[in-house]
């Protein structure tokens, strides 16, 4: 069985470059979903059955805050086009709005950012 460790995961948004951003993040986690709609009737005798309904897909990427400020171009309202890395050859592509910004500080660790992103289209695995 194949396995991929974590460490080569990485994310880009729109401008921001591969090497601007990966040394901050620390994780990114991605939501696609569908809804099923249920179309069961009499002649189904009891067995459920389901159309495809609407999708979407939303994500969050969690990153270090350090003095080059290297992600801090991605701020609440911004549209561009999202890249989740898996690692150096496939990823997650979609275009998505940038839906908020959430530092966190304490006393006994480093600041870290969290970003959230709603998807504007389909998410493509590549």
């Amino acid at each position: 069985m194949a396995e991929i460790a974590g460490y080569t995961g990485r994310f880009t948004f729109g401008a921001s470059t591969v090497s601007d951003t990966k040394h901050n993040i620390l994780s990114w986690s991605a939501e696609i979903v569908c809804d099923a709609l249920e179309t069961t009737g009499f002649a189904d005798e009891g067995q459920r059955t389901y159309i495809r309904g609407l999708r979407g897909w939303t994500a969050s990427v969690e990153g270090l805050v350090d003095a080059t400020n290297s992600i801090a171009g991605t701020v609440p309202g911004t549209t561009a086009n999202l890249k989740l890395y898996i690692n150096s050859s496939n990823y997650y592509t979609g275009d998505a709005i940038c839906t908020g910004a959430s530092p966190n500080v304490a006393v006994d660790g480093v600041e870290t950012i969290s970003f959230t992103f709603q998807g504007l289209s389909d998410i493509v695995y590549t």
